[in-house]
């Protein structure tokens, strides 16, 4: 089948016909007070540093929706970095740490951040069952817009910092990519040199 000019110039019609379609959604005005009453955040507490509460209790967070083994001190500065610096990200931090150890204390008996991992990883699992099927998510951002921000502006970073860092090291990897790993080889002294008699 050969393609005429008649058939290509239908064609770019029709994509260009349904890219302004697109673009014209993507912007029509209640679509955009939707997203922003339910993704947006409110600018209500300052940037500044997290208190140790709170961090705790993300830190915990991220090890329940992580799992074991993880280098907890680049995900301590990514959060902390961020409540420094970003816009609303230390109010929603504060604001989920309340509502994640009051669930905690609710069901457990005990805040998030000193409970036991069993007893954090079912708590996140039922608080985000939402995430597997797109009518729960739907139910989420009318009745649940607390843990819809935990997952849109904590969880979604912090996964996408997961894969850049020690997902590879889950893998197999040794270190994650652009960690120097060969110039430590070099540093040191071989085994065969170190056992030799003087």
């Amino acid at each position: 089948m050969t393609l005429t000019r008649r058939r290509f110039v239908l064609g770019m019609l029709g994509l260009l016909a349904v890219s302004g379609l697109g673009l014209g959604i993507a912007h029509w005005q209640p679509l955009r007070r939707v997203r922003e009453r339910y993704y947006d955040l409110e600018v209500d507490v300052p940037p500044g540093p997290l208190d140790e509460e709170t961090r705790a209790t993300l830190l915990a967070v991220v090890t329940a929706f992580l799992g074991e083994p993880l280098v907890l001190a680049h995900y301590e500065q990514f959060l902390s970095w961020r409540a420094a610096n970003l816009p609303g990200q230390r109010g929603l931090y504060q604001r989920v740490a309340g509502l994640l150890d009051g669930a905690s204390q609710r069901a457990n008996g005990c805040a998030l951040r000193v409970c036991d991992p069993e007893a954090r990883e079912r708590l996140l699992g039922d608080l985000l069952r939402f995430r597997r099927s797109r009518p729960r998510r739907l139910a989420a951002v009318l009745t649940r817009r607390d843990l819809l921000l935990l997952d849109v502006h904590v969880l979604r970073p912090v996964l996408r910092l997961f894969a850049r860092t020690d997902a590879w090291v889950r893998l197999g990897y040794r270190a994650w990519r652009g960690t120097p790993r060969g110039l430590e080889a070099y540093r040191r002294v071989p085994a065969v040199l170190e056992k030799r008699p003087a």
